[in-house]
Formats: structure tokens, sequence, C-alpha cells
């Protein structure tokens, strides 16, 4: 862990810059220790805020885990070949020093040690303000626990603030059920203490984010490794929460959802955000990385495809289908003036034949002006959603199904109004088998592209099905891929850090 503690020390370090986060509305006149940081609540704010904004800039929402997890599905196909550290990940060749695998292990862990050392700083204050950012604090520090074991499978739990070189090096890996009650533990504790408060900040965990986080945590315990059906009842009486809480919509229509000027909307319960222009600015990527390179006028890096087996999927009369999906584009560049701009078809995007597939449309912000696109370098403002309403609603139906062996009219309810938006007709008189695959459909097509396909596939128990189906995935996938390796520099530095079987 002794490299967790560095990272969090260049934490405290950059938070000294003005360059921090959009969270930070003052700029610290003083060097941070751990001693001495957080002393106050705007302390907390800009601590957390650092947070958040690594998170969506560099090597997490940005890149590593749209490699680790997007890549390592079905309905992602990337560019790259085995030998590449990405091209790796989606070929199932990787080997236990894969870059992108530590940089997910190691922001997962900076995340938890600066919410440890929040709640260690704000331990015995009876400030207001401190009931709220107590639960915020340990939300975060539950989702970064909840993509680590799901990842990972066993791993260190680590409650205490890691504030020098010397401690923290020697914790052993806690069994999946331990990590899962502290997430559990950590989540109902912060929905009590979140509930009625607006900590004023988009961007910040809310009573919304907490729920739906607990909700999905109980779905992903009922399916493997645990297979606590138990979770199944929880998970709907916390997502049927979600909804009577009244505070979410679904945006109509489905298109206007991706909009910039409807983030952090109705639908939106938590999205890692995103800005452009200015000094602290945190512009994202991934825009550019799912853009088709060497065609029409707004070209992007072409590092992320869709799926044509996707594509397939939907119906005709699914209005997600071209919102989600692209397979057209159309070009403004033109020798001859008088002469209409060419349409694109995607079979002939890019230069390979991997290349002309669907691509990614979800997050392309189509109503910058085009000297904007190469002005921020083809970065964008477009936040990356980790929860919507859409999902909490289809988590609702899923578990209501399971938890009563067959729908109900809850279930019924739930599912339908997310089909309603997207123009398709309810569905009705299905048994529990049947409704199990609908909405395990309505998740791929509703949520696609919002890196959750890979740890549903975990969860159902299909990973090694599917993915040894998958094209490049047949490459080297065997059954332990089910989890990912403990990065070996870890290993290397904590002598009590088995490695996961098969590695």
């Amino acid at each position: 862990m002794k490299n967790i503690t560095k990272v969090f020390m260049a934490m405290l370090l950059m938070l000294s810059s003005s360059a921090c986060s959009d969270f930070l509305e003052e700029e610290p006149k003083d060097l941070l220790t751990p001693s001495l940081f957080p002393a106050s609540e705007n302390d907390v704010v800009q601590l957390m805020g650092g947070v958040l904004t690594r998170m969506g800039r560099g090597v997490y929402y940005d890149r590593g885990l749209w490699d680790v997890i997007a890549a390592g599905s079905d309905h992602v196909t990337g560019r790259f070949e085995p030998g590449n550290p990405r091209g790796d990940l989606e070929h199932y060749t990787f080997l236990t020093d894969n870059q992108f695998i530590l940089d997910v292990w190691q922001t997962n862990y900076f995340n938890i040690n600066a919410m440890n050392q929040i709640l260690a700083a704000i331990e015995g204050k009876e400030d207001n303000w401190v009931p709220g950012y107590r639960g915020a604090a340990l939300t975060l520090r539950a989702f970064s626990y909840f993509n680590l074991v799901r990842l990972y499978g066993d791993i260190p739990v680590i409650t205490e603030p890691i504030t020098d070189l010397q401690s923290g090096i020697d914790i052993a890996r806690s069994p999946v059920a331990e990590v899962y009650s502290q997430i559990e533990q950590d989540l109902l504790e912060a929905e009590d203490l979140l509930d009625g408060v607006d900590l004023g900040r988009d961007g910040l965990p809310t009573v919304g984010f907490a729920k739906t986080l607990l909700a999905t945590v109980y779905l992903t315990m009922a399916g493997f490794p645990l297979q606590d059906e138990s979770k199944w009842a929880l998970a709907a009486a916390k997502a049927a929460e979600v909804k009577a809480s009244g505070t979410y919509s679904l945006v109509r229509p489905y298109s206007d959802l991706w909009l910039l000027e409807n983030e952090n909307g109705p639908e939106h319960i938590f999205s890692i955000q995103y800005t452009l222009g200015g000094s602290n600015d945190t512009r994202s990527l991934i825009t550019a990385r799912t853009r088709p390179r060497v065609v029409g006028s707004l070209p992007g890096f072409g590092q992320f495809y869709g799926d044509l087996d996707l594509f397939n999927k939907f119906s005709s009369d699914d209005e997600r289908l071209f919102v989600s999906m692209d397979t057209t584009l159309v070009s403004t560049e033109t020798n001859d003036p008088t002469s209409p701009p060419r349409t694109y078809s995607f079979r002939e995007w890019g230069r390979i034949e991997r290349e002309r597939v669907p691509r990614i449309n979800k997050y392309f912000d189509s109503g910058r002006p085009p000297e904007q696109w190469f002005e921020f370098s083809r970065r964008t403002a477009t936040n990356q959603v980790v929860f919507r309403y859409a999902e909490a609603l289809l988590i609702l139906a899923e578990a209501e199904n399971e938890a009563n062996s067959g729908p109900t009219p809850a279930a019924y309810e739930a599912i339908n109004e997310v089909r309603d938006r997207a123009g398709l007709a309810p569905l009705s008189g299905l048994s529990e088998s049947d409704f199990r695959d609908a909405v395990r459909l309505e998740r791929e097509l509703e949520l696609c592209f919002e890196l959750k396909r890979r740890y549903d596939l975990v969860r159902y128990g299909t990973f090694f099905d599917v993915m040894s189906q998958d094209e490049f995935a047949v490459d080297g996938i065997q059954p332990h891929n089910v989890l990912y390796p403990i990065p070996e520099n870890e290993i290397s530095i904590n002598p009590n850090l088995t490695q996961n079987d098969g590695y």
C-alpha cells in the first residue's frame, strides 16, 4: 500500500494549486499535510472535489476504466492489438503488470484513503455541516470498494487513513463477503446521514446516489459469486425507495437525456462532472475516443467502437438505437462548394475491417461548433453518467421478479416505464425466466456503453460463456478472467497480498 500513500501525498500537494477542481472556491494558502488537513468544511470540499476530479481526469474514467470495463466486455471493440496494454485487455492476453489494471486499483485506494482522511478528521465534530459530508465520504468509500471487489475479488479493507510511508503496507486481503459487509455498513449509515441534505454542488453524493448504489450492491450480492438470494428483496426495496422519493424522472425523448444542457437533470442520480474552458476545466476524452477517425469533419481518435451484434438486438422502432449507436457520418469537407456533403456509412469508416462497425454515439457533443472541437483537442464537457433513474427502475424490475418467483405489478410498471420512453410496447404475461431475459436485454439496450455490461455478465454467471464467443477475447480468455489479477506492483510491495487463481 506504499504506492497508495505516495499518491495520497501527491494529491495533497495538488490541492495547493489553483487548478484542483470546480468544487474549489478558495485557493489554499499553505502546504497541506495529513496531520492538519482537512480541518474545516472548505477543506473537506477541497479534498472531496480533488478526488472526484481525479476520477474524471486522466487514468480512471477518461482512460483506465474504459479499457478495463468497456473493452473487457462484448459490447465494445477497440482498435488496439495484443502487445499493447489496451489491446491486451480486449484480447485477454494481459499479464499481472498491465498498467491500466494497476491504475484502476491505485485510483480506488487513493479515493478510499482520502475518504478515510475526511472521516477521521471530522470524527467528534458537532458542526451542522458534518453529517452530510460524513455521509458523502462513506458513500464514496463504499463506491470505491464496490468497484474493487467486483474486479479483483478478495481485497484489503482499510478504514483508517494511511499517513506515512511505513504504515499500511502489510494488510492482507479480506474475503469478498467481508468487503460487501463493509460496503453495506457504510451505505446504510450514509443514506441516513444524507437524507434531506443538499450539499449544494453537482457531482457530490446525495441520498439518491447512496440508495441506488446500495440497491446495486444488493443486486450484485444476489448473483455471482455470493449468490445470496435474500438480497433480491433488499435490492427491490431500496430501488423502490428511490422511485417513491419523487426526486427523479425519465427525460423524454431519450435523445434529450444526452444533451449538454440537460446534464445533471431529473434523470441523473450521480455523474462524474466535466467542464470545458477556464483554469479549472476537467474536459472529457471519451467523446474523442469513441468518434471514428479519418472520416467526416469531426474525426476522433477511433479507439473504441460499438458492436454489430448489439446493434442488431435493437428493434427498428427503438428510439434508443441511433442515439446510442452511429451508423452514418456526414462530412462537410468537399473540394466542390456546389456539391452536397458526403454521407459515409459505417462500412466506409476506418482503415481496417475491424473499424467498420457502428460507433458509440451517446457521448458525442453534437451541439458544439466545429472550431471548438479542435480548439479543445476534441475533448468535451460531457459528463460520465454513473447512475440514472432508468437503471433504478430496471433494478426494481429485476429484483421484484427474482424475489417473488415471477414478475409483480411493480416489476411490470418499472420495466414498462423504461420501454415506453423508448417507444416500445409494454410487456405482460411473462414467466419468471422470460421476464428475467427481458430485463437483461433491457439493461443491454438502455445502459449500453455506460460501463455496466462486464459487471452484469459476472453477476449473471455467464461471463465466460459470453466472452469466449467474443471475436477478440477468444484470443486469450480463460474462466479465471472473471477476476482481474492483483497488480504485480502491489504484491511486490505488500508481502501479505496473494494473487488470484490462474495468474
